[in-house]
């Protein structure tokens, strides 16, 4: 899996929460829940906090090869973007944190390239759960995110 992994979502539908049917001493009962319900258990929140805050203390290199070997290439437009400063709202540590939350709690993270007037991608935005819908009929997304002020 690469780093550019992140930038491709994988069809997922939204559904109701996960249910779960116990029988206990003859008679069924229905539990139903979601992740604002696991969040409120302490171990699942550690959990989440310390996986997320693991994945975003890791290093991102951009490589290039070089004849054989493979050298570091700081000078990379997507450098900056990747590493210190994805947009102009959060560091890079509590944008990766932020996303590996995303997918820890919902399965997918959307993740919005801007690109500037040269074509490359120059920021990059966390589209919060519930604000990115998929039509499966037209293979488009839409986006409707009032903090980033992004709606497509």
């Amino acid at each position: 899996m690469g780093i550019f992994d992140i930038f491709k979502s994988k069809k997922r539908s939204i559904t109701a929460p996960p249910v779960l049917q116990v029988t206990v001493n003859g008679k069924t009962y229905t539990v139903s829940t979601t992740t604002n319900a696991g969040m409120m258990l302490a171990a699942v929140w550690r959990c989440v906090d310390i996986v997320s805050g693991t994945v975003a203390s890791l290093g991102i290199d951009i490589e290039r090869r070089i004849g054989k070997y493979w050298q570091v290439d700081e000078q990379h437009p997507l450098e900056l973007v990747l590493r210190l400063k994805p947009n102009d709202r959060v560091n890079s540590f509590d944008f990766w944190k932020a996303a590996v939350v995303e997918m820890l709690l919902h399965g997918n993270a959307y993740i919005y390239p801007y690109f500037n007037a040269d074509g490359e991608v120059s920021r990059l935005y966390l589209i919060p759960y519930g604000n990115c819908d998929y039509d499966k009929d037209s293979n488009t997304y839409t986006i409707n995110d009032d903090v980033n002020n992004l709606i497509t």
